[in-house]
């Protein structure tokens, strides 16, 4: 999923009255957009 920023579980509902942050919904973006990663990419993890 791409999400808004994770604050944790408390801030969250402060921020988003969510325990999660909301998903962006990319039907939106009108620009083209690439991702790369790497195999060592310890600070990004991809599913």
């Amino acid at each position: 999923k791409f999400r808004q920023y994770d604050y944790g579980f408390f801030k969250n509902l402060r921020v988003y009255h969510s325990l999660f942050p909301p998903d962006y919904d990319l039907s939106k973006v009108t620009t083209p957009v690439s991702i790369y990663n790497g195999l060592n990419d310890y600070l990004a993890a991809l599913y």
